[in-house]
């Protein structure tokens, strides 16, 4: 991958995103300009968080130069694999079953401190909050014993313990895996922003 684009659309909002060489930087979406609504005047117009890039890995400091969110490997884009999978359809009460192919998949992976918990993904009906575990976004209208697995309303956005918030601008399905000292995102397509 090729330096990432650091974009400072706050004071405490950074965007960043990962381009293969080659990649032409992606064209927002529609609904982007909606979420981004207009920043109010701020008395204090220079940001208050920083991004630093070293070794392609990407750090972002607080005013006291103090790291809360870092990259642990440079993201892995153009994964190939086929996954299984297994689901019910409840509105047409059918059965599927077989191999997911994924073409472009991604992988991040981004540093956790020991007691850093998460909050988010949407819709659950299991844990508020996270400190370790798996989380699968691949929105389905689950039967009632699959709704701690699945949901219907799976948002790839959590916010830390640490007091930041994290949104990947990525629509496939993906996986979340929280660990000790670290969290892996994988998702299906492409798109590491």
């Amino acid at each position: 991958m090729k330096k990432p684009i650091i974009r400072q659309l706050a004071p405490n909002v950074i965007r960043i995103t990962h381009l293969e060489t080659g990649q032409s930087e992606p064209v927002n979406r529609p609904w982007f300009e909606d979420v981004m609504l207009d920043q109010p005047h701020l008395e204090q117009s220079t940001p208050v968080i920083e991004a630093n890039v070293t070794n392609q890995l990407i750090c972002i400091n607080n005013p006291k130069g103090e790291s809360f969110f870092a990259e642990i490997n440079e993201p892995v884009s153009g994964i190939r694999k086929n996954k299984p999978f297994f689901y019910f359809d409840i509105p047409q009460t059918a059965i599927y079953a077989g191999f997911h192919k994924v073409r472009n998949g991604i992988k991040i992976s981004i540093k956790k401190n020991a007691d850093e918990s998460f909050f988010g993904w949407g819709e659950w009906f299991n844990a508020f909050e996270r400190s370790s575990g798996k989380i699968k976004l691949d929105n389905r209208n689950a039967l009632f014993g699959e709704q701690n697995r699945l949901t219907y309303s799976g948002i790839p956005f959590f916010i830390s313990s640490e007091g930041y918030g994290f949104l990947l601008l990525n629509s496939f399905r993906s996986s979340w895996t929280i660990q000790n000292e670290k969290m892996i995102i994988e998702a299906d397509g492409p798109g590491a922003d």
